[in-house]
């Protein structure tokens, strides 16, 4: 199952009428998992709470799980559409499938006219920087205080997953969260008081003259799953292009990953 978030009327009618989707009312998924958020902090987590609320359900529908969103059609072309089958296919080869696969790139611009000379590849940090100031020092301080660090590919790897579209087998999507669960909750509990973390520019609902955002604790969650990817190996499939990017993790490594965590847990405890 394919959960489509959502914030309001106007964007649960643009959610899709295909039985691999499932619509989610983001701000009352927020509700039910207990965390004391107010409707600011609701608003400005995104999709957290959707993969927060899918990853504490007791049981699952499939044996896998994948995310997207009800702006879809206007991030992925082609009106992309993915069945049940062809999701279980990919995710026996690939750990991760996504079908909002970018490579970013910046522009040359004249010094005098501005007119742009050429378009070049970037790495992920330049492109974060560039229409985030300042949020790969943000990210960088929220992985280094849960015990991580920032991967070189985050600098030098010019594509990646965006906008939490993708899809993983249960096992995998449990091992990200569980990775990316401290760092996330790190970020929300210091939401007001990082010169950062709780900046919000526009709003998401449909009717607002400014339907954009910057929102920088959502958008370093957006962008972890990168960082987990180039951290762990985990292979990726881009499903609107149809290729391969990234080597299978495994069922022995996602075993030895778990069995890392676990030491981890155990020693942090002693």
């Amino acid at each position: 199952m394919i959960y489509q978030g959502f914030f309001d009327e106007g964007s649960r009618a643009r959610c899709f009428e295909h039985p691999n989707y499932h619509p989610v009312d983001l701000p009352s998924v927020a509700e039910t998992l207990g965390e004391g958020w107010d409707e600011p902090t609701i608003d400005s987590l995104s999709e957290w709470p959707m993969l927060l609320w899918a990853h504490r359900q007791a049981v699952r529908e499939h044996e896998w799980v994948g995310f997207t969103s009800y702006r879809q059609d206007d991030k992925v072309p082609d009106g992309l559409r993915l069945d049940r089958e062809r999701i279980e296919a990919l995710l026996e080869d690939y750990d991760i499938v996504t079908w909002h696969w970018a490579v970013c790139t910046r522009q040359i611009l004249h010094p005098v006219t501005s007119e742009v000379l050429r378009t070049t590849n970037c790495p992920l940090y330049m492109q974060c920087e560039m229409t985030r100031p300042g949020i790969n020092a943000a990210m960088a301080e929220a992985l280094a205080r849960t015990g991580n660090v920032v991967p070189k590919g985050w600098y030098t790897n010019c594509g990646g997953i965006f906008c939490n579209y993708w899809a993983m087998k249960n096992a995998t999507f449990d091992a990200y969260m569980k990775w990316v669960y401290p760092v996330m909750f790190w970020i929300v509990d210091n939401w007001n008081v990082h010169p950062l973390l709780g900046r919000v520019v526009g709003s998401h609902t449909a009717g607002s003259a400014n339907p954009g955002r910057v929102r920088y604790g959502s958008d370093i969650m957006e962008r972890l799953v990168n960082v987990w990817q180039m951290a762990t190996g985990a292979s990726v499939y881009d499903a609107l292009n149809s290729t391969p990017i990234a080597r299978t993790l495994g069922e022995e490594r996602l075993r030895r990953l778990h069995e890392k965590d676990n030491t981890a847990a155990a020693q942090a405890e002693e």
